[in-house]
């Protein structure tokens, strides 16, 4: 078991002073609680004992009562094995009435912050902001910057580093390891600087960072997905905190299978600098003999949100509402839109278009060729029946008819002979010569 010291200035505080322990691989149990009644002195200096020997929050909390959870003015995260202070939470309310909380406006100035590391900056509820362009540091004073003000009773966090990033040689070693992962997991120093392989049976396979302040700066992590049949891996950043990737900020991503993505981790972003796979073909129609690792086939069918979140979130939702069919799950829809994207919010499915048996068309922009569409009909996924082309054919006859007709009619010297039909020949349809395909959509 560990013992874990900490000592905190309480300037300010009048209520009670609660200390709450609580493990970062299970933050929502209570480990440990003590609680100090007012009148305090100037530094409390305290011990906790009988902690398990891994990486804990301690929660500093202005209490009422001293059982109340009441104002949260600090957090920490130590190791209690070794006793490391590896990160520190301030908390700041506008208007707080604390003796550094501030009052509307752009700076937050705390002299306790000179001297510090300070890694993140946001504001309760909100992401982390950029250093440069959302926000400064110099000596005790931090700058709102971009036009973020601070407004009245919101509760503004800053985050200070203790921990050495790691350094360009030690940069030379990733990956360290390669780190099996065969389930849903909470990532931790285990996996940084390392390869997680995912060799999963779930359908989704969600893996969670549950702090950022967990991750040192300049961590990267590698996730490779070419064992196991899961469908997707998931990756859930808590809130606030976001993957980085071509211009998107992204909470969480799911990477499908035979991928591999390598992040690079800078206060509250994962920063993307490699993923390789299908993931920038995500809705893409694919013509082969056999279904892709990341393919279904386009032939029809209602489908969870959740059960292919990357088609649907990152593809489908993001498609024009005018190429949008009609249709509410379970029911097939109709002809006119069976070959469409339809999303039934309601139940939270959308439907995969059936083009089987269909010839693709490209889009006649201006409807000089393609008439019967013209440039109203013409969104992707509108289907047209079968048809043929008007016309006529020229059956040269004389003033007379000789013999006998299928209905058995003869003439003999009429100026106007009787009609008669030709045998029919052909088939069931209309159709150039051909070769059947498959068509797959990635997800």
């Amino acid at each position: 078991m560990a013992n874990v010291p900490l000592s905190i200035g309480l300037v300010g505080i009048t209520g009670h002073l609660l200390v709450i322990a609580r493990e970062v691989d299970n933050p929502s149990v209570v480990a440990a609680s003590l609680t100090f009644a007012p009148i305090h002195p100037a530094t409390r200096n305290i011990v906790f004992t009988g902690l398990n020997p891994t990486t804990h929050y301690f929660d500093f909390r202005e209490s009422p009562d001293g059982s109340a959870l009441g104002v949260l003015i600090a957090q920490y995260v130590i190791d209690a094995k070794s006793n490391t202070t590896l990160f520190e939470r301030r908390f700041y309310t506008v208007n707080g009435g604390g003796p550094v909380d501030p009052v509307p406006g752009t700076t937050i100035v705390d002299s306790y912050l000179a001297g510090k590391n300070i890694v993140g900056v946001f504001k309760e509820g909100f992401r982390y902001l950029k250093y440069g362009s959302e926000y400064s540091f110099s000596g005790s004073t931090v700058t709102y910057l971009g036009g973020i003000t601070l407004e009245d009773g919101e509760t503004a966090i800053i985050e200070i580093s203790y921990t050495t990033t790691v350094s360009a040689s030690s940069n030379t070693l990733f990956p360290k390891d390669v780190i099996p992962v065969t389930a849903n997991a909470t990532l931790g120093s285990t996996h940084w600087n390392n390869i997680v392989e995912v060799n999963g049976s779930a359908t989704i396979v969600t893996l969670t960072v549950t702090d950022m302040l967990t991750v040192p700066n300049q961590t990267r992590i590698c996730f490779n997905t070419h064992k196991g049949t899961q469908r997707y891996v998931a990756i859930q950043l808590p809130s606030g905190s976001y993957f980085v990737h071509k211009g998107q900020q992204r909470n969480i991503i799911w990477i499908g299978k035979n991928e591999e993505l390598i992040a690079f981790k800078k206060d509250g972003f994962f920063y993307i600098l490699s993923w390789t796979g299908d993931v920038n073909r995500v809705g893409e129609i694919v013509k082969s003999d056999m279904a892709p690792s990341n393919g279904i086939s386009e032939s029809g069918g209602w489908l969870g949100f959740n059960e292919y979140p990357r088609l649907f979130y990152w593809y489908v939702s993001t498609l024009d509402s005018s190429i949008l069919g009609t249709g509410v799950s379970p029911t097939i829809p109709d002809a006119a839109n069976r070959t469409k994207w339809i999303i039934d919010s309601v139940n939270q499915k959308f439907w995969l278009p059936d083009s089987g048996g269909y010839f693709d068309r490209n889009t006649d922009v201006d409807g000089n060729i393609d008439t019967d569409r013209g440039t109203t009909n013409n969104k992707p996924g509108n289907n047209q029946d079968d048809l043929i082309k008007s016309h006529s054919h020229l059956i040269p006859q004389g003033n007379s008819f000789t013999g006998t007709g299928a209905s058995g009619r003869t003439g003999r010297g009429q100026v106007n002979p009787n009609d008669f039909n030709s045998g029919s020949t052909g088939g069931s349809e209309t159709r150039p010569k051909n070769r059947n395909v498959n068509s797959y959509r990635i997800f």
